[in-house]
């Protein structure tokens, strides 16, 4: 039985991701770290799918399907936050909590959205309409504090400080 060579590829980087998961515990170093391996993994994974000469059966199973993130791996995110914050933190810091979701991410949104925005219109980056350069911001802005969180971890932050993050 001869096994195609993308399905080989694939099995080596699903071997990979379990053993580097199985030394999870162990420190690569400042450089090397979860979050790395992970984007290194994906994209690893991407090259062999589109450029390793994946068939169209390969490639309509692989595709994203956006109802899986929003009815199984977003309740998943939510319902494990929910369980895992600390609620006396959450509710003392809850005033500060909403200013910053808030006002704070909208600021944010807008300014990033902005800058983006004129950049394009400068031609240091790719032009692109005003509203799409809005959406990008709140996407950016949105999605800062769960890198945040994952240092603030590892660095086994102040609970306060944590909990206006994981809040916002």
């Amino acid at each position: 039985m001869k096994i195609p060579l993308v399905e080989l590829l694939l099995l080596g980087l699903l071997g990979l991701v379990f053993v580097i998961a199985g030394l999870g515990h162990y420190k690569f170093g400042p450089l090397l770290n979860g979050p790395l391996i992970s984007i290194c993994v994906g994209i690893a994974f991407s090259a062999i799918v589109v450029y390793g000469g994946a068939t169209q059966s390969y490639t309509s199973i692989l595709r994203f399907k956006p109802e899986i993130f929003l009815y199984v791996l977003l309740p998943t995110i939510i319902t494990d936050g929910a369980l895992n914050v600390d609620v006396h933190l959450f509710l003392l810091n809850f005033g500060t909590i909403c200013n910053t979701a808030f006002l704070g991410t909208t600021i944010s949104a807008f300014i990033i959205g902005v800058l983006q925005w004129g950049f394009g219109q400068a031609k240091i980056c790719y032009a692109m309409p005003f509203l799409p350069n809005l959406v990008f911001g709140s996407l950016v802005s949105a999605t800062d504090p769960v890198s945040v969180l994952a240092v603030f971890q590892e660095l086994q932050a102040d609970g306060n400080l944590f909990a206006n993050v994981f809040g916002e």
